[in-house]
């Protein structure tokens, strides 16, 4: 959303809020915990605005982790990323 946003890419902007309201979306129909309506906020002629909320839900969404004790994996490249999920 921060790259869309810089970029000024409406496209980009509308297909990452769309995925993450999808999971989201799911999560909420397999776990019991927030429900999170991340397109209520989403804005396509303020994107700065929406890659805000977009911050704001996954943080809201983080602090689901922490109830759970469930420790959030934060990876600095895809390659990271890739090797620890296609061992």
């Amino acid at each position: 959303m921060e790259l869309a946003a810089k970029t000024d890419n409406k496209y980009l902007s509308l297909m990452t809020a769309a995925s993450c309201q999808r999971f989201y979306d799911e999560m909420r129909e397999e776990y019991e915990g927030v429900s999170i309506d991340l397109m209520k906020h989403f804005d396509i002629n303020d994107l700065q605005r929406s890659a805000r909320t977009f911050d704001e839900a996954m943080e809201e969404y983080r602090l689901l982790y922490d109830e759970n004790n469930v420790q959030v994996k934060k990876y600095r490249t895809i390659e990271e990323f890739e090797e620890d999920h296609l061992a």
